[in-house]
């Protein structure tokens, strides 16, 4: 019994959902039938007809009344209006097919393109992009060494020995080292899939490759690389030395989780002897912006690679007041190697923003350009559906409907083309988002935040496009708009 109850209650509520002029039918019907039985009980009883049926109305509280009772009783009247709205706007777009596709288009697109700004602007401009370096007072230099002098590891190595300590020796100078690669070389460079102690060869044979790098003892200082735990390389460690290693934070985390990786063990490969890891190193952004590249650090002694090509030096001297001292210096050592200039490594770094900071530039001012269509197509759009709609106004006017009425009706049009606009939008922003990870880094393809921010102020934006177009269309005089027939 309240089983059949409960069903026949949501087949009445749905139905009134989905088809109100029915429900309507079957609540007028169920109404008279409820009358008829209680004025038949009233007769009954010896009640006059007439007075039987007005005690039947009264026991309902009026026809009226009890309709209205009933219809908020079988379902939520907010629900409903709901679903009056969504299919009025769809007899909107039908009708004006063009018109509503424009808007419904260019505010889909805005939202698209603003999305996409604020996640640019978020990621270049408003985030601290840390390359995990603390680069102040690091100059850089180019070196050229000629091959026919330099022609093996150690000969470039006893170079370098000389002209690092000769430049540490000048004023102002901490610290100096030389290194191979400037930042952003990507996958240009050392690199291998390296062994960890723990795993087969087999097993180390899909591990995703890692960066290589050679440095000298004073590099971690110099390039201004926090070493997290354990420590850097020290001159004691030579070619006849313990063999050693300096492994990146996430190298340590992937390879030995929750384990202590000092005294733990790495090699290159297979076929070369194994390194004992004395040092964790923090992660950098160095090769690439967008991705933290796991890194293995070898001596230099005990390398059998060894050719940078560039050399940086940790000072608190201005440049212009070192390059002199530094030509000098390594002109002494090999007067074949020129030293034009002394480059920050900021500016090696910044280089690498240069396509996100072009991607900031073109989707702003692709952003503003469509901020201001979405004004221009959403009041034109209003305007224009307000001038066709005069008559139907004006006759609604006449017939009682208040100025506020009217621009409800006609700025709820508006609206409702920029939330199908909106919806449009949420779809191209998750194709557009997800296509800016190609040249930017920490964008979160579907950020809740950036969505909901952009959504709302476009929406304010609609509002106000529809406003002027409501307010102008209430106050035209009924009379005029009807003799006119526009």
């Amino acid at each position: 019994m309240l089983l059949d109850q409960w069903r026949r209650a949501w087949r009445v509520r749905l139905g009134m959902l989905f088809d109100r002029r029915r429900a309507d039918r079957e609540l007028e019907e169920e109404l008279r039938h409820h009358v008829a039985l209680a004025t038949e009980a009233g007769r009954a009883r010896g009640v006059p007809p007439a007075e039987a049926r007005r005690r039947a109305l009264v026991s309902l509280g009026g026809l009226e009344s009890a309709r209205n009772h009933v219809r908020d009783a079988r379902f939520a009247a907010a629900l409903a209006t709901s679903w009056q709205d969504v299919r009025f706007a769809v007899r909107g777009l039908v009708r004006r097919p063009f018109a509503s596709a424009v808007a419904v288009g260019t505010l889909g697109l805005g939202l698209a393109s603003v999305a996409a700004l604020f996640a640019v602007v978020d990621a270049v401009v408003l985030q601290s992009i840390d390359h995990g370096l603390e680069t102040d007072g690091v100059v850089t230099t180019r070196m050229y060494l000629p091959s026919q002098r330099y022609g093996t590891p150690d000969e470039v190595r006893a170079f370098y020995e000389r002209a690092v300590d000769a430049i540490e020796r000048l004023p102002g100078v901490i610290s100096a080292a030389p290194f191979h690669l400037p930042p952003g070389t990507g996958t240009t460079g050392l690199s291998s899939p390296f062994q960890f102690e723990g795993q087969t060869p087999d097993e180390s044979a899909t591990n995703e490759w890692a960066n290589w790098d050679i440095a000298t003892p004073r590099y971690f200082e110099t390039m201004g690389i926090p070493i997290v735990s354990g420590r850097a390389f020290a001159r004691t460690d030579t070619a006849g030395a313990r063999r050693v290693a300096v492994v990146s934070e996430s190298a340590a985390a992937r390879y030995w989780p929750g384990e202590e990786p000092i005294g733990r063990r790495v090699r290159i490969s297979p076929r070369f002897e194994w390194a004992t890891v004395v040092g964790v190193a923090a992660d950098l952004r160095y090769r690439e912006l967008t991705n933290h590249w796991m890194t293995v650090y070898f001596p230099a002694p005990q390398s059998f690679h060894f050719q940078p090509g560039n050399l940086a030096i940790r000072t608190g001297r201005p440049p212009s007041t070192l390059l002199s001292a530094v030509r000098d210096t390594i002109r002494a050592i090999e007067p074949s190697i020129p030293i034009d200039t002394l480059t920050p490594m900021d500016e090696l770094l910044a280089v690498e923003l240069a396509r996100p900071r072009l991607a900031v530039r073109v989707s702003t001012a692709f952003g503003l350009v469509t901020l201001a269509l979405i004004a221009v197509g959403l009041f034109g759009t209003a305007s224009f559906d307000a001038r066709q709609r005069r008559v139907e106004m004006a006759i609604r006017s006449a017939l009682g409907a208040s100025p506020h009425a009217l621009r409800r009706l006609v700025a709820g049009r508006g609206l409702r083309i920029a939330a199908a606009g909106v919806v449009t939008g949420l779809a191209a922003t998750a194709l557009g988002t997800r296509a800016l990870t190609a040249v930017l880094f920490d964008v979160a393809p579907l950020d809740p935040v950036t969505l909901a921010t952009v959504a709302g102020g476009l929406a304010l934006l609609a509002a106000l496009a529809c406003w002027i177009p409501a307010r102008r269309a209430a106050s035209t005089d009924p009379a005029e708009a009807l003799r006119s027939g526009e």
